[in-house]
């Protein structure tokens, strides 16, 4: 089988590209490069079933020659982390939106099989939790420039939505944040890599707030299974699945969590949300996946907890920077 990944390069579709690989596919790789590393698919090059294409969604003739060629799309690539959200909502839009938008009425017209990538920011500040995939979307004001990535996401949904109506074969998964190895490091908003980083190199730990709010951590072997589960199961047909481990944590805790683990002496301070983010940013309190479709209809257990992928992840991070002690 041949199968397009877009946005290859970045930390899923990098861990992506290696399982669909190692199952013996051919595999066509898009990335511009916005968020994704070179580094991430440097050893894949000499692999002859790898095709990488550093071009953009954007790029409607490129894209077009891409998927006329392949049986199956995953659509990774968009706009995404706080630091590429806020204060550019144009680009996160294009990007998003209309990239999305070019991808799958191409994929409909050749009739391929799209997966699709949404995220748990669809949900929003809502209280019901945990999450099902039919709860109500609760956002706030559209002068917060955070609430922008959810919107766009949720008008992708629509577009593969839209199109399963008139044929397209397509899927829908929601991650729950994704880390492992790969994660990003610099100007990153990720929570994990930041708190990492800063134990790492011995300075201050800054968890926003009260450090109360709480998250769901998913392990990337986990995701890419799965993103895998979804490609392969006819059960999945045109179906939205939480993909995600229910395992709730504070965020003062995984400040903890990872501070013990490293030994690190670094103190775990407070801060306000605009140190980091300025007013473009609004805090979530919790964010739990209801996983039980994703069970019933995938099979699908995560099964890495978040020490264990702590512990994983650090180790990565320790390789990637001999810096770190």
């Amino acid at each position: 089988m041949k199968v397009l990944i877009t946005g290859v390069a970045g930390f899923i579709g990098s861990h992506l590209v290696e399982r669909v690989l190692k199952e013996g596919h051919e595999v066509y790789g898009l990335d511009i490069m916005l968020r994704g590393n070179k580094d991430n698919i440097s050893e894949l090059e000499s692999i002859k079933d790898f095709h990488f294409f550093e071009t953009s969604i954007l790029d409607e003739t490129s894209l077009e020659m891409l998927i006329k060629k392949c049986d199956i799309i995953f659509h990774l690539a968009a706009a995404v982390g706080v630091e590429n959200v806020i204060g550019d909502i144009l680009k996160v839009i294009d990007i998003n939106v209309d990239g999305t938008k070019k991808v799958v009425s191409i994929a409909h017209k050749y009739q391929k099989k799209v997966i699709f990538t949404s995220t748990s920011e669809i949900y929003g500040k809502s209280k019901n939790v945990p999450f099902r995939e039919d709860d109500d979307r609760v956002l706030g004001p559209t002068t917060i420039d955070r609430w922008v990535y959810s919107l766009t996401k949720a008008l992708g949904e629509y577009m593969l939505i839209g199109y399963s109506r008139e044929g397209l074969a397509m899927s829908i998964v929601r991650f729950f944040n994704a880390y492992g190895p790969r994660l990003d490091i610099e100007g990153s908003g990720r929570v994990i890599s930041r708190f990492i980083v800063q134990a790492l190199s011995g300075k201050q730990i800054t968890v926003i707030g009260n450090g109360r709010q709480t998250r769901c951590f998913t392990y990337v072997d986990d995701v890419i299974d799965g993103l895998v589960k979804c490609a392969t199961n006819s059960k999945a047909e045109g179906q939205i699945f939480n993909i995600g481990n229910p395992q709730e944590i504070s965020i003062k805790d995984l400040a903890n969590l990872i501070k013990n683990i490293l030994g690190s002496k670094s103190e775990i301070v407070h801060i306000d949300s605009r140190e980091l983010y300025g007013s473009g940013y609004e805090d979530i309190s919790r964010r739990v996946p209801d996983i039980s479709r994703s069970k019933e209809l995938l099979d699908f257990v995560p099964k890495v907890g978040i020490e264990e992928g702590i512990k994983k992840t650090i180790e990565w991070f320790k390789k990637k920077n001999e810096l770190y002690p």
